[in-house]
């Protein structure tokens, strides 16, 4: 009974180590290629875009925001801009690809999607 208590009592005392560990392993995987697949990037949704044109609405979820939401928790003001669309994607295009960790996905004369990762967990972000 006494070997049992202490291989558990020995497992137990093991265990922050186990977890810093990988915790270690995890942020250096994470500082030294950022840009791999994490495993907190999820799956990329297949229901964004532009349908009959309109985008996809909002999932019950806060995370998300749009500018043809009917639902006050989701609307938020559209972006202004002067000139075209096709101009204003283009420049939009420009900006994002700029950024770090970012991807665009998609683009056309009138739908840009892109994701952003978050850099040290790797989350992404649609946009």
């Amino acid at each position: 009974m006494t070997e049992t208590s202490d291989t558990v009592k020995k497992s137990f005392r093991l265990t922050p180590f186990i977890f810093l560990g990988i915790l270690l392993i995890w942020l250096g995987i994470r500082f030294i290629a950022p840009d791999s697949v994490s495993l907190f990037a999820g799956t990329r949704p297949d229901y964004l875009g532009v349908r009959e044109g309109k985008l996809a609405p909002c999932p019950v979820t806060p995370n998300c925001v749009s500018s043809q939401s009917q639902d006050q928790a989701h609307a938020i003001e559209p972006l202004s801009y002067q000139g075209s669309g096709e101009k204003a994607i283009e420049q939009l295009a420009k900006i994002i690809a700029s950024q770090p960790r970012t991807k665009i996905i998609n683009q056309d004369s009138n739908y840009l999607y892109a994701e952003f990762s978050s850099q040290w967990m790797g989350f992404v972000d649609d946009l």
